[in-house]
């Protein structure tokens, strides 16, 4: 019994002198690891990672402003009047400023009156009076452009006169190719179009297959993105007999809900062009023109200068191209294609 007594007591000596110098070991630890912020470091901690490098600078995150920066503000600019042009003359594309002037193409079926449009703003271009015809075989040839000076800038208007779709003597494939060289080439010189003038007779008796192929053209001519730069124009209005302008009127609005619907949806406007007389003409071709140009605000570049140009297709490989050309003439295309690749 007192062998038990005294082996119990020798047991808690040894574990209270062991337990006071452990109490002491961290108690030293600590005080030797103490210092980072004043705060005593965990023995755990007797180990520091190794200190890292800032990033350089180039690496070093910005930080957003506390407060937003009011944007710059650019002086608003003053809309051009269009109305008081003078000294119209045809100029070659290197002529054009991409950067102040205003290109607005005309397009459309042959005998629309195209040409007539643009006669209406420039009646002293003797060359546009002799081709101004309203037969079926009348039309331009091949792509013209008459500059007008803008009275009291430097800016001028460009009115692009093409050949029409839907010509007894050509083929949409030949007419395609000369309006693409056109588009591809002011692309790649950067003279972006403000907008285009489509223009379709409102006395044609039915909307026939045509018109209808024309204006599928143009639509894939132009792409769907950049149908708020165009106006859809009818022409013939000085031919509507007084009686019956309702019902022509009437058929107006159904251009408007069907064939156009789809310009409409994107937001083309509309206009009309009507030349009874040379002062209703003008009058007419501005109102279309200055509503063109207010809607559309910024240059643009088309579907198929697109195509032309950054993807580098041949006319005959394009959305338009795919449509106009038959098989004999894609193949027609292709073999002159290899031609030159072969002879350069």
């Amino acid at each position: 019994m007192r062998f038990k007594l005294w082996l119990r007591s020798w047991f808690a000596s040894i574990f209270s002198a062991h337990s006071s110098r452990r109490v002491k070991k961290t108690v030293d630890t600590e005080r030797d690891l103490s210092g980072f912020n004043g705060e005593a470091v965990v023995e755990k901690a007797v180990v520091a990672p190794l200190p890292v490098a800032p990033p350089s600078v180039e690496t070093l995150p910005v930080a957003p402003p506390l407060v937003e920066t009011p944007p710059i503000e650019t002086p608003p600019v003053a809309p051009l009047d269009i109305s008081r042009l003078k000294a119209a003359s045809v100029v070659a594309l290197s002529d054009i400023n991409g950067e102040d002037d205003i290109i607005i193409a005309v397009m459309g079926a042959t005998g629309v009156g195209k040409t007539s449009f643009i006669n209406a703003l420039a009646p002293d271009e003797e060359w546009l009076k002799k081709g101004v015809g309203h037969d079926l075989s009348s039309g331009t040839q091949t792509v013209n452009c008459i500059k007008m000076k803008i009275s009291g800038t430097q800016s001028h208007l460009v009115l692009v006169d093409t050949p029409g779709f839907d010509d007894p003597a050509r083929s949409n494939a030949d007419i395609l190719t000369v309006i693409g060289a056109w588009l591809k080439e002011s692309y790649a010189t950067k003279k972006k179009l403000n907008g285009i003038v489509y223009l379709h007779r409102i006395t044609d008796i039915r909307f026939d297959s045509g018109a209808s192929t024309t204006l599928a053209l143009f639509q894939k001519i132009c792409g769907g993105d950049i149908m708020g730069k165009v106006c859809l124009t009818t022409t013939r209005w000085n031919d509507v007999p007084p009686q019956w302008k309702h019902e022509y009127e009437e058929k107006e609005e159904q251009l408007k809900k069907g064939h156009w619907a789809i310009f409409l949806a994107k937001k083309s406007v509309t206009s009309r062009f009507d030349s009874s007389t040379d002062e209703t003409a003008k009058d007419t071709a501005l109102k279309t023109l200055k509503t063109l140009v207010d809607h559309a605000k910024s240059r643009f570049v088309a579907q198929m200068q697109y195509e032309l140009v950054d993807k580098k297709l041949p006319v005959y490989k394009t959305t338009a191209g795919k449509h106009a050309f038959s098989f004999e003439e894609k193949m027609t295309a292709q073999l002159f294609q290899l031609s030159n690749a072969l002879s350069s």
